[in-house]
C-alpha cells in the first residue's frame, strides 16, 4: 500500500555565525571615530604606503636570507644579536620617520585643500578630528610590526638576545613613534600659512631624521648594555614612560587647542600638563638626589627647567587673550579661586606669569632639596645659577609679551610667531654684547665683562665655571634691575587679563538649558496612614 508523502516545511535556516559577527562588527563600527574610518582607508590605499609595506617585507625577507648565510659561515657568533639589529633597522625607518610625517601631512593637505573648513562646522569636535589622525598612524603602525614584531620575537631562539630587551625594543619603538606623530599633528595644526607649513615640513623631517639616529644608537645600546637585573634600570624605565605619556598629551591637547576657534579657552589643559610635567620632573630629580648626593642637583634642575619654561613660555606669551560669553562663564567666582586658578585662563599676559610662577617654584624646591643635603659654599653657587636662569626668562618673555601687546592691532603672531620672536631676542642678546666687546677689546678686553649683562650663554659658563665671581655678582645686580622693571611694566600691561571675572548665565540660556532638561516631577504619594 503506497501513501503519499507531502513536502515537509523545512525549518528556518539559522543565520550564519560569521554573518552575524559581520552585522554586530558593523553595528559597532557606527561608534567609531568617523575621522579614522576616513583615514585609515584613504592611508590603506595611498600609494606610499603599500610602498612602503612591500619594501619593508623585502627588506626583511632579504635580511633573514643574510642572518642564515652568517649562521651557516661562522656558528660561534652570537647571531642573535646581530639580527636582532638589523631587523631592528628596518622597522626603524618607517616607524620613526615615515609614520609621523604621513600624520603630518595628512592633518596639513586638510588646510591646503580647504577641507579643514567643512569639519569645524560639523559635530565633531576638534579632540575628536586629532585622535582619528592619530588612530590612522596607529593602524599603520601595527601592520608594520605584524610583518617584522615575529621575526624580532624569533631572534630569541638565537644566541646572545634577552626576551626583555626585545619586548623593550619594540615598545619603545612604538612609543616614540607614536610621541613623534602627535607631534607632526601638533605642528601641522599650528601652521596655518603655507610658508609656515612648508618651514615646518622640513624642520620635521630633519627632526624625524635626528630622532631616528638617536634612537638607533639607544637601541644598539640597549642590546649590548641593558642590565635588566638592576634596580635603576627599571626606575629609569618608569620615568621615560612617564615622559612621553605627558609630552604625547601635551602634543595631543596641544592640536586639538589650534583647530579649536579663537575664543575658545584653549590654555586651561595644557597649562595643566605643563604643572604635571614639571612636577614630574622635580620628582624625580629629587630621587636622584636623595640616592647620588654629589651630584650638582639644584644647577642642573635649575638649567633644564629655564630651558623648558623658556620654550612653553616662548608659545604661552603669543595666546590671545580674547574669552568668549561661554568661556567666561566657566571661570573662578570666588577671591580663593581667583587667586589659585586665574594663572590657568588663555591670554599672553596670564600665560607670562604663569611660566615665571612655576619656574620660581622648581628653582626654590630644588635649592631647598640641595641646602638639607649639601654645604652652604654649592648653596650660594646653585642659588646664583637658579637666580640667574630665572632673571634671563623673564627679562627675554617679557620683551617678548611687550613687543605682542603693542603689536597686536596691526598683527596676531600667535605662538609660533612668539616663539620666533624669543629665538631672534635670544640671539642678538648674545650677539650684540659680545660683538661690540670684541670691537672695542683694547678697552673692556676680550675677558668676561659686566658688559655681557644680556649675553646669557657667556653668564651662565662663567657662572658654572665659578670664573670672575665680581663679574658675575655685577651681571646680577645688572639682570635684578632690568629683570624688576620688565616685570613690573609687564603687570601693568596684562592687569586687564588677570582681571577677568566670571559672567553669570543669562536667563534666556538658563531657560533652554532648562528645555532641553527638564527636572524630573515627583508626583505626590498618599501616605498609607492618611486613609487610617
Amino acid at each position: 500500500m503506497s501513501t503519499e508523502t507531502g513536502t515537509q516545511p523545512q525549518p528556518a535556516k539559522q543565520e550564519d555565525f560569521w554573518g552575524r559577527l559581520d552585522d554586530r562588527m558593523d553595528h559597532l563600527s557606527d561608534y567609531l571615530n568617523p575621522i579614522l574610518v576616513k583615514e585609515t582607508r584613504q592611508a590603506l590605499k595611498s600609494r606610499p604606503f603599500l610602498v612602503t609595506f612591500f619594501l619593508l617585507l623585502t627588506c626583511a625577507w632579504g635580511w633573514s636570507l643574510l642572518a642564515v648565510a652568517l649562521q651557516t659561515n661562522n656558528n660561534s657568533f652570537q647571531l642573535g644579536r646581530i639580527t636582532l639589529w638589523g631587523y631592528f633597522v628596518v622597522l626603524l625607518i618607517p616607524m620613526v620617520i615615515i609614520v609621523p610625517y604621513t600624520a603630518f601631512r595628512s592633518l596639513a593637505k586638510e588646510r591646503e585643500d580647504g577641507t579643514h573648513e567643512l569639519l569645524s562646522i560639523t559635530t565633531l569636535a576638534a579632540r575628536q578630528v586629532v585622535m582619528g589622525k592619530l588612530g590612522s598612524a596607529v593602524m599603520q603602525m601595527i601592520f608594520f610590526y605584524s610583518v617584522l614584531a615575529p621575526c624580532i620575537t624569533f631572534t630569541y631562539l638565537l644566541r646572545g638576545v634577552d626576551i626583555v630587551v626585545i619586548g623593550m625594543l619594540l615598545w619603545y619603538t612604538l612609543v616614540i613613534s607614536i610621541v613623534l606623530s602627535a607631534l607632526g599633528l601638533l605642528l601641522a595644526a599650528a601652521a596655518r600659512a603655507s610658508q609656515w607649513q612648508m618651514l615646518l615640513s622640513l624642520l620635521l623631517l630633519a627632526g624625524l631624521v635626528i630622532a631616528a639616529i638617536c634612537w638607533l644608537n639607544g637601541g644598539l645600546f640597549m642590546i649590548e648594555e641593558a642590565s635588566t637585573t638592576q634596580t635603576w634600570f627599571w626606575y629609569v624605565n618608569l620615568a621615560i614612560n612617564m615622559g612621553a605619556a605627558s609630552f604625547l598629551v601635551l602634543f595631543l591637547q596641544g592640536a586639538a587647542a589650534q583647530l579649536s576657534f579663537a575664543s575658545d579657552n584653549r590654555s586651561t589643559k595644557i597649562r595643566i600638563t605643563m604643572l604635571t610635567q614639571s612636577a614630574i620632573f622635580v620628582g624625580w630629580m629629587a630621587l636622584l638626589q636623595i640616592q647620588h648626593p654629589d651630584w650638582g642637583f639644584a644647577m642642573v634642575v635649575s638649567i633644564i627647567a629655564g630651558i623648558y619654561w623658556a620654550v612653553m613660555g616662548s608659545l604661552l606669551v603669543g595666546e590671545i587673550g580674547v574669552l568668549s560669553q561661554r568661556v567666561r562663564r566657566t571661570l573662578p567666582q570666588t577671591g580663593l579661586g581667583r587667586v589659585l586658578f586665574t594663572l590657568f585662563n588663555p591670554g599672553g599676559g596670564t600665560g607670562y606669569f604663569f611660566t615665571l610662577c612655576n619656574l620660581a617654584a622648581v628653582v626654590v624646591v630644588a635649592n631647598i632639596t640641595l641646602m638639607l643635603m649639601a654645604d652652604r659654599h654649592a648653596d650660594e653657587h646653585c642659588i646664583m645659577i637658579g637666580l640667574l636662569v630665572f632673571m634671563y626668562v623673564t627679562s627675554y618673555l617679557g620683551v617678548t609679551r611687550l613687543i605682542i601687546a603693542y603689536t597686536a592691532r596691526w598683527a596676531q603672531p600667535g605662538p609660533l610667531g612668539s616663539f620666533v620672536i624669543t629665538v631672534v631676542l635670544a640671539i642678538l642678546g648674545c650677539l650684540v654684547p659680545m660683538i661690540f666687546q670684541l670691537l672695542f677689546w683694547r678697552v673692556f678686553s676680550d675677558d668676561y665683562t659686566a658688559l655681557q649683562a644680556p649675553n646669557w650663554m657667556w653668564t651662565l659658563v662663567e657662572a658654572v665655571d665659578q670664573r670672575g665671581r665680581s663679574d658675575v655678582f655685577s651681571t646680577i645686580l645688572i639682570m635684578v634691575a632690568i629683570s624688576f622693571i620688565i616685570l613690573a611694566v609687564n603687570l601693568i600691561v596684562g592687569a586687564r587679563e588677570v582681571n577677568q571675572h566670571r559672567e553669570s548665565l543669562p536667563e534666556r540660556v538658563h531657560e533652554e538649558d532648562l528645555a532641553k532638561s527638564p527636572k524630573p516631577t515627583v508626583e505626590a504619594q498618599a501616605h498609607p496612614l492618611d486613609e487610617v
